[in-house]
């Protein structure tokens, strides 16, 4: 629930600005292969996003209580073992998480 419940409400938050509603996309996939679970979700951006330390940086994290998001997702994906890359790819915003299945590894 931390993940994807974050992740969503970070996309949904970035695409609620778009000009264009019919850019106004999220892709969600989650799969599994090998042992472990991927969990893919990218949304358009119309401006730059820094990053510090891997996080993006967005508008409100400067204010209380915005950018714990990401943090609560890379804070959980390293308890379950795992990795979660944040980066922008063209004009998309992609998280990429990756971490074994319960048991398996």
């Amino acid at each position: 629930c931390t993940i994807i419940g974050n992740a969503l409400d970070n996309a949904v938050d970035c695409v609620s600005e778009l000009k264009d509603p019919q850019k106004r996309l999220i892709h969600l996939e989650v799969t599994s292969s090998r042992g472990f679970v991927l969990v893919r979700v990218d949304n358009p951006v119309e401006r730059p996003v820094r990053f510090a330390g891997g996080l993006p940086c967005g508008e409100k994290a400067a204010a209380p209580g915005h950018g714990l998001g990401t943090r609560s997702i890379r804070r959980t994906v390293d308890r379950l073992g795992g990795s979660a890359v944040f980066e922008c790819v063209n004009d998309s915003f992609v998280l990429r998480i990756i971490f074994p299945v319960a048991g398996r590894v």
